[in-house]
């Protein structure tokens, strides 16, 4: 099960009332993934399913999609257990695997 936290990065907007934004660490501790909880408990994961909701929704018609942000904050290398192996996606080099078990 994903570690959901409460922290955030500086400069993200506020909120909107009766909105609820959430940050899940993924297993492998390589991101995490912020999604947002409508009044009515349903999780929303992009711009557009926000829009959607808003549009079908007249009472949240003067909820701004600015005030929507996914950028999740960065994780901190200092912040993961040591005895974690993250996995790194290979984009065509697998020397990148390599160097992070070296460098440990």
């Amino acid at each position: 099960m994903p570690l959901e936290l409460g922290s955030d990065i500086p400069g993200i907007p506020k909120t909107p009332q009766g909105f609820k934004r959430s940050l899940v660490l993924r297993r492998d501790f390589s991101t995490m993934d912020a999604y947002y909880f409508t009044p009515t408990g349903k999780k929303l994961r992009t711009h557009n399913k926000i829009a959607a909701f808003i549009e079908a929704n007249p009472k949240y018609q003067d909820v701004k999609l600015s005030a929507f942000n996914f950028t999740p904050p960065k994780v901190m290398e200092d912040t993961i257990p040591e005895d974690v192996v993250r996995k790194i996606p290979s984009i065509g080099n697998s020397n990148k695997k390599k160097a992070l078990k070296d460098s440990a």
